[in-house]
């Protein structure tokens, strides 16, 4: 996968980091966040990237839109998409291919207004394939 070793993965996050913060400065509800957010540790390579114990999916492991083929129909809705570039895809949780979109691929209004939404709908597709997880033991 994309996160093969933990160095890629440490600097990945760490550049993340401060569109978090800056998420947390611009978003009212959040702006009491924004200190513990920029004096937390980032999380762990094998608590992100190791394979679950409850629900594992094929990820891509790059899975932003310049990785993302877009067809619209005559009326310019969206009617299709498709992924390329399959280099980095690994067997692991579906938050990874999740949170990496979040992060690269969002909007700052999107990342504000949309959590709920595209959370629900990812979760709706995903249980649509009766996807379900091991219970916790």
């Amino acid at each position: 996968g994309m996160y093969a070793d933990e160095s890629t993965f440490d600097m990945s996050l760490k550049a993340c980091k401060p569109s978090l913060v800056e998420v947390c400065q611009k978003t009212p509800e959040l702006v009491k966040y924004v200190n513990k957010v920029s004096n937390c540790a980032m999380l762990t390579y094998s608590a992100v990237v190791k394979p679950s114990k409850h629900l594992n999916v094929l990820n891509h492991g790059d899975a932003w839109t310049n990785n993302m083929m877009f067809r619209y129909d005559t009326q310019g809705k969206l009617a299709d998409v498709i992924m390329v570039d399959y280099q980095y895809a690994g067997y692991g949780s579906p938050a990874v291919d999740l949170s990496y979109f979040w992060i690269t691929s969002t909007s700052l209004e999107v990342k504000r207004k949309g959590y709920e939404f595209i959370l629900a709908h990812y979760h709706k597709e995903l249980s649509k394939k009766n996807v379900k997880a091991t219970p916790a033991h």
